[in-house]
């Protein structure tokens, strides 16, 4: 996320210099805000660019999406842990058993 959002994490002796806002606003959101931005049994109408497996929970999906300058949100298969990151957060219909979320909602204060 750090670099490919136009923003780089530089160390010095584990000492953090420069942090991405956006990547920042996205890890440290609280829960209160996952679960404002979440759209539990929605499916985002965005094209699909890449499909992810094994993620236990949404979070992980937005992170991966992070690192993807095309990707703005996911939606997360709860039963299967797959992710399917997409190009825009438009909320589609209904789809039972997975969860969308936009990566700008969550980065919002």
């Amino acid at each position: 996320c750090f670099s490919n959002r136009r923003g780089s994490i530089f160390s010095r002796d584990n000492f953090m210099l420069s942090l991405n806002k956006y990547c920042w606003d996205i890890t440290a959101a609280s829960n209160d805000k996952w679960e404002q931005c979440t759209k539990v049994n929605k499916t985002h109408t965005g094209g699909v660019i890449a499909t992810t497996e094994g993620n236990s929970n949404i979070k992980g999906c937005l992170h991966e999406c992070a690192y993807r300058d095309d990707c703005l949100a996911v939606t997360y298969e709860r039963t299967t842990g797959r992710c399917h990151l997409r190009r825009s957060g438009s909320i589609g219909g209904a789809s039972n058993g997975a969860d969308s979320v936009d990566m700008d909602c969550v980065a919002q204060h």
